[in-house]
């Protein structure tokens, strides 16, 4: 059960750094928004991009960063995108772990 555990939060670790990716490609490189209330500072550092994608796929939204422009459609399908997933991995999870009750209680 821990291996299921411990892969499920993996996964979820991963999908949340795909994102960050995509936030500082936006950002950087396709220049089509960026974040504001970060320290203030313009400088977005990379840390800050999977710190914004860990909060929006969570549905956290402490709100102390915040897109803006164009690249709030990419923060609002991640927040839709880890409410399902999170669900869904619960729902997994529940699964294996009945299975794995089921057959070790006999």
């Amino acid at each position: 059960m821990l291996v299921v555990i411990f892969s499920v939060i993996l996964i979820h670790l991963i999908e949340i750094l795909y994102f960050a990716v995509g936030y500082w490609f936006s950002h950087a490189i396709l220049h089509i928004g960026t974040f504001s209330g970060i320290r203030g500072a313009l400088i977005v550092q990379p840390l800050d991009y999977f710190y914004f994608s860990a909060e929006t796929y969570t549905s956290l939204g402490i709100g102390d960063a915040y897109p803006v422009g164009n690249i709030r459609l990419i923060a609002s399908i991640e927040s839709l995108v880890g409410l399902l997933l999170i669900g869904w991995s619960t729902s997994f999870t529940y699964i294996a772990m009945t299975k794995y009750w089921n057959e070790h209680a006999r």
